[in-house]
């Protein structure tokens, strides 16, 4: 039996992921959407074929990308997009409540919580923009110097002196504590920042390691180098959009120059 051969595979049903999707099937190309995780998905685009399943390694063949999943199966395509969008960096922890990774998720906060954020992109400062109200104070943590963000963004900052940014730094370990003070988050400075709450939401991992082997790079911070058209340097057919990049410009899915 002959494998199916698609014109584009999204790996990623993140909201860029979802958008490319959309746009490529109102194309009417024959596409296919891959994730770990669908949530809504499948009662909000019902029509749009997709896949639950985790992409463990990859190849380029005689001009075709070969994608080959954890339960054994592999799929053929002509261009492949990656729009695995935010995921934590993996930290050594023995805390299970406490740690999220959505800001819709924090719930039932007071006023003398205290939130650290371990993120490295603009996103990070709107969510604590956005809970700045609900915690006495915010903590947030960048391995860069200083973040990528606009100068709108610069002064709400000056206007919010509960939120504080702390370059330079990776979370190592997360400590629980049965006090009032629930969690400790331990830096590689060794410095200790107490807490009630962590929002781990850093952009810098992709979500599928394999691909940047010799088919798309990753700069020294994690993210997908890509040019203007958010295509590959290295293979051609193979793109990445949206928070893997580190680019907070607007998608624009015309400039994907396919194959």
């Amino acid at each position: 039996m002959q494998q199916k051969l698609y014109d584009v595979v999204i790996v990623g049903a993140s909201d860029e992921g979802i958008e490319a999707a959309k746009y490529f099937f109102a194309k009417n190309l024959n596409i296919l959407l891959i994730s770990r995780h669908f949530d809504n998905f499948k009662r909000t685009f019902a029509k749009i074929p997709y896949l639950t399943g985790n992409v463990i390694f990859s190849g380029y063949m005689h001009g075709l990308i070969m994608l080959y999943l954890e339960d054994g199966s592999s799929i053929c395509t002509k261009n492949v997009i990656l729009a695995t969008g935010t995921r934590h960096t993996p930290v050594k922890s023995d805390c299970k409540n406490g740690i999220y990774y959505n800001i819709n998720s924090i719930k039932n906060t007071r006023k003398y919580h205290k939130l650290v954020i371990i993120d490295d992109t603009e996103a990070g400062v709107k969510h604590a923009l956005l809970l700045a109200t609900k915690f006495k104070e915010i903590y947030i943590c960048t391995k860069l110097l200083k973040l990528p963000i606009s100068e709108e963004l610069k002064q709400k900052l000056q206007e919010t002196p509960n939120i504080h940014i702390m370059p330079l730094c990776s979370v190592k370990e997360f400590v629980h504590n049965n006090m009032n003070v629930l969690y400790k988050v331990i830096l590689d400075t060794y410095a200790e920042v107490p807490c009630q709450y962590v929002l781990a939401s850093t952009n810098r991992i992709a979500e599928v390691p394999c691909l940047s082997k010799g088919m798309i790079e990753i700069d020294q911070y994690g993210y997908y180098i890509v040019n203007k058209h958010y295509g590959s340097k290295l293979v051609p057919g193979v793109f990445a959009i949206g928070a893997c990049t580190g680019s907070n410009d607007k998608i624009k899915f015309g400039n994907i120059l396919l194959k």
